[in-house]
């Protein structure tokens, strides 16, 4: 619960100027969710050093609602502390990038 509620925190703090529009990904299932993720990663993957702003950001925005998505899961699941301390680290890589190539590496994940 308290990852969701980080997450839900970093949500909120993206919601003004958003690149993409909001989408509630807990409701959809992983094939429809890779949808979104996977031509940003495309995308990004062609210039990992020098993305641009736009991709950034809108990497950074799916890749929180896909945190969210695996959050809501982890609580239906008997706890996995193994996947709750990954979790854990890609939340607080987000919130310390210093390079996009690291904000790549937390949308692989």
């Amino acid at each position: 619960e308290m990852l969701q509620e980080r997450i839900a925190i970093l949500i909120e703090e993206t919601m003004a100027n958003r690149q993409t529009m909001k989408k509630d990904y807990t409701l959809l299932e992983g094939n429809f969710i890779t949808k979104d993720i996977d031509p940003l990663i495309a995308q990004f993957e062609k210039d990992p050093e020098n993305p641009g702003d736009a991709l950034l950001r809108a990497t950074f925005e799916v890749t929180l609602g896909l945190l969210e998505k695996g959050t809501s899961l982890m609580t239906q699941l008997k706890q996995s502390k193994l996947q709750v301390a990954e979790t854990s680290k890609r939340i607080d890589k987000l919130t310390t990038l210093e390079a996009p190539s690291e904000l790549l590496e937390v949308a692989k994940w």
